[in-house]
């Protein structure tokens, strides 16, 4: 077999190819064979434009044989718009001094002010001019006659080819850091987790920094580093959801939730969905952000609702709804049940002789008093003015330890501006089932019970059905000595 000989052009064209091929960095061979190139083809410079974000374009690479072949900086095409997207649509312009050219081929010899001239065009993805690649002379004379403009073309077309893949190198890189600084600067915590292993694939800067970075996060399993005293995946993760039903019909479908942070209490509205990572694999993306000061509002707007703001206890709306789910549990349980009404004596003298301010200080400390009762299964309600509800599941012991609680409160007495102030309280109780089994009833019976014992003097706790009124069936507990006890006050 006949051993082939390589000629100039082959193996010039060789030693281009092998230099592009074997180093790593795309454009980092570009300036030597950029010289070569111009030396063996007799041009005076080589250079690589790329578009820059405002259309203009700057050198990339270039190589300047004579002083007076410099490149012009920047190339701006505004003005000749059709010219450029002419150039994109060629394969390659070639302009040589005193041939005939057309209107585009005229366009960039004069830009280059040169007398021979070559441009090999790199487009992006949507046709759009994003480099030139070329080498141009401004000498009326050169241009060795056995170079071939076609080989010209296949070498500088090498060269557009790497400088094309640099720019879709760039591109890419520039989207996933565009991307991770939107993520990163967007107030929202988000990491991607491998659905199967659960292995984090990627964390945002705000939900990686109180462990330490992103790198402290990656790789490991997002239980193990983002919830507490776990061993295995946690309710959340969507493994069992989509068992059964397939990776492509979970994809997208997206799950929201709320939770509160153990470490400091805040709140978080997360997101999550299904959905197929770079290299193809299923993988969860979780997005969370804190909620705290929405959660916080609410509170305040269910405060406002349900609370008195100045004694701090609930109010009349919050003791219905409490009163009326009691009563529903206690009927399926087979409880006994307490309303102990409460009506101060003596706060209209307090209001009369030292003002308003003396009785709502008052008022305060009654309501501190009251939330600060230890007995277990109570609820305190200011039902309006100077009346307040206790409630009380369990027998007729518990009501008594309540009232007899709240007797020791009230002859502890009361201050103002650091002078001691006397308001004693009078108190009706009604009982369920017994005395009623809707929350209005009970309220009655505990009102008017209430009404009779300041009848009585006041200061003491009288049960409905002694005695205090004949307008519904009197009710009477045994004569317990826990009962005289109550009753006696």
């Amino acid at each position: 077999m006949r051993k082939q000989v390589l000629t100039n052009t082959d193996r010039f064209m060789v030693s281009v190819m092998e230099r592009l091929n074997a180093n790593e960095d795309l454009m980092g061979p570009m300036p030597g064979l950029l010289r070569d190139t111009c030396d063996y083809f007799d041009f005076g410079c080589g250079f690589i434009y790329r578009a820059r974000y405002d259309g203009r374009f700057t050198p990339h690479e270039k190589y300047v044989l004579y002083q007076h072949n410099h490149l012009p900086e920047p190339l701006d095409f505004i003005d000749k718009s059709d010219c450029a997207a002419d150039l994109a649509e060629r394969r390659v312009l070639f302009y040589t001094s005193g041939q005939p050219a057309d209107r585009t081929e005229q366009y960039f010899a004069e830009l280059f002010s040169a007398k021979s001239l070559v441009l090999v065009p790199v487009c992006d993805q949507d046709r759009r001019l994003a480099a030139l690649v070329g080498m141009a002379d401004r000498r009326a004379s050169s241009r060795k006659v056995e170079r071939s403009f076609e080989f010209i073309y296949s070498v500088l077309n090498a060269l557009a080819n790497h400088v094309k893949l640099q720019l879709y190198q760039d591109r890419a890189s520039q989207t996933r850091d565009t991307m991770e600084n939107i993520i990163n600067n967007m107030g929202v915590d988000v990491f991607v987790n491998d659905l199967d292993t659960c292995e984090i694939l990627f964390a945002n800067r705000s939900i990686a920094k109180p462990y330490g970075g992103p790198q402290s996060l990656v790789g490991r399993p997002c239980w193990q580093v983002l919830c507490d005293n776990k061993t295995g995946p946690c309710e959340k993760c969507p493994q069992q959801k989509i068992a059964g039903q397939g990776i492509v019909e979970a994809l997208g479908r997206v799950q929201s939730w709320e939770f509160q942070r153990p470490a400091d209490g805040n709140w978080f509205q997360a997101l999550s969905s299904v959905f197929r990572w770079v290299d193809g694999r299923p993988a969860h993306i979780v997005s969370t952000v804190d909620i705290t000061a929405n959660k916080r509002n609410e509170e305040l707007v269910r405060r406002m609702a349900e609370y008195d703001m100045l004694t701090g206890l609930f109010n009349r709306r919050r003791l219905m709804a409490d009163l009326a789910e009691g009563l529903d549990v206690m009927r399926q349980t087979g409880e006994e049940g307490f309303v102990l009404f409460l009506d101060l004596d003596g706060f209209k003298a307090i209001n009369d002789n030292l003002g308003h301010a003396a009785g709502d200080e008052v008022l305060r400390q009654i309501g501190q008093a009251l939330r600060s009762c230890a007995l277990s299964s109570s609820s305190c309600y200011r039902h309006g003015g100077d009346e307040f509800v206790v409630l009380v599941r369990g027998t007729l012991s518990r009501a008594q330890e309540a009232v007899a609680y709240l007797q020791m409160v009230f002859r502890r007495g009361w201050q103002f501006c650091g002078k001691p102030l006397a308001c004693g309280c009078s108190i009706g109780v009604a009982h369920f089932p017994a005395d009623g089994i809707d929350a209005e009833t009970l309220l009655h019976c505990a009102d008017q019970a209430m009404y009779a014992s300041k009848q009585r003097g006041g200061g003491k706790a009288l049960f409905w059905g002694d005695g205090a009124l004949n307008t519904a069936r009197p009710y009477h507990l045994p004569h317990s000595p826990a009962r005289q006890l109550l009753n006696r006050g």
